[in-house]
C-alpha cells in the first residue's frame, strides 16, 4: 500500500497557512510578538497537534527501515545485531501506539474540550458528549481498535521488560555463540538466515498495521478539517 503524505493533507496545509500568517506579524529579530487573537491560538495549537502526530507516522516509517539497516559502525559501538533488532521493535510498539495517544490531543484541542494531556484518556474524549457521535469520535474508535493488538506488549517494554518472544530468543543464542566465537561457518549461516527472515516477517507485518493505522489517520484528519472550519477558521 502507498505510504500517504498527509503533510500535504488539506488541513494540515490550512493550519500552516494559517499560522503563518501570525508568524509574519512576529518581529524575530527583536523577539516582540503580538499578542495572539483565540483564533491564532486555536491554530497554533492545531498545528502543533498535528505535527507530531504526522511525525510520529513518518518516525515509524523509517524505524522499519532501520531493522534491516545494521552496520559495522553500529557493531563497533558495542551494539550486536540481536540488540540492534530488539532496540528497533521496541522503538515500534511505543510509537505505533502513540499515535492514538497524540490523536486523543489533538480532538481535545479541536473540539476545545480543555482537558491537560494527562487527562485525553478514552473515557474523557472518545467518550466526550460532543465528540462521540461524530465523524472524529469514530474515526478515533478505529485508531484505538487498530492500535489494541500493540498495547499490552508496548506496555510490558514501557515498564516492565525488554522485547522479547520465543523465536527472537533463539536468534539472540546464536548472535551470542557467533561473537563469542563459538560457531562453525554453517551454524552462522543457519543463524544469519534465521534472523533475517525474522526482520522480513516483523517488517511485512508491521508495515501492514502502519498503514492501516495511517489510512486511519488520514480519514480523522478530514473529520477535523470540517471541524476546524466549523470553529471559524478558513479551510
Amino acid at each position: 500500500m502507498k505510504k500517504i503524505n498527509l503533510i500535504n493533507h488539506k488541513v494540515f496545509n490550512a493550519v500552516t497557512e494559517n499560522f503563518s500568517v501570525y508568524l509574519k506579524k512576529c518581529d524575530i529579530v527583536k523577539r516582540k510578538k503580538p499578542k495572539q487573537t483565540k483564533s491564532e491560538i486555536y491554530t497554533a495549537m492545531t498545528f502543533w497537534y498535528l505535527m507530531n502526530i504526522v511525525r510520529c507516522i513518518d518516525q515509524l516509517y523509517c524505524s522499519l527501515d532501520m531493522l534491516s539497516n545494521y552496520k559495522n559502525k553500529i557493531k563497533n559501538q558495542g551494539m550486536n545485531r540481536a540488540e540492534y533488532i530488539a532496540y528497533g521493535i521496541e522503538n515500534i510498539y511505543l510509537r505505533i501506539t502513540s499515535v492514538f495517544d497524540r490523536s486523543l490531543r489533538l480532538a481535545n484541542v479541536i473540539f476545545e474540550v480543555g482537558l491537560p494531556e494527562r487527562d485525553c484518556k478514552t473515557s474523557t474524549i472518545i467518550n466526550n458528549e460532543n465528540i462521540k457521535s461524530t465523524e472524529t469520535g469514530k474515526c478515533l474508535k478505529m485508531l484505538e481498535k487498530s492500535i489494541e493488538k500493540f498495547k499490552n506488549k508496548r506496555n510490558e517494554i514501557a515498564h516492565k521488560n525488554s522485547y522479547d518472544d520465543e523465536e527472537f530468543y533463539e536468534i539472540e543464542i546464536f548472535e551470542l555463540l557467533q561473537n563469542c566465537g563459538r560457531l562453525d561457518t554453517s551454524q552462522y549461516i543457519y543463524g544469519k538466515q534465521k534472523m533475517d527472515e525474522y526482520v522480513i516477517q516483523k517488517k511485512k507485518s508491521f508495515m501492514e498495521s502502519i498503514n492501516s493505522i495511517e489510512q486511519i489517520v488520514n480519514q480523522l484528519f478530514d473529520a477535523i478539517s470540517n471541524e476546524y472550519q466549523k470553529r471559524n477558521v478558513v479551510v
